[in-house]
């Protein structure tokens, strides 16, 4: 990012089920910041899009 540039959006989506996605950004090359990872609280992924914007996609979190 450029000096002085703003910092990037953040955004939060609540999905159902995040493998979809994960497969389609997958398929699509995306700048994954973080693979599907599950934590106590959600089940989820992060990517960068072109703008530098990060997106979290997540769900509830996995039953161990």
């Amino acid at each position: 990012m450029a000096e002085g540039a703003l910092h990037p959006n953040r955004v939060w989506l609540r999905v159902g089920n995040i493998l979809p996605f994960y497969d389609m950004y997958k398929e699509n090359s995306a700048v994954f910041l973080e693979e599907p990872t599950n934590y106590p609280w959600a089940y989820q992924m992060i990517i960068a899009d072109p703008d530098e914007n990060i997106l979290i996609f997540g769900s509830g979190p996995l039953e161990e």
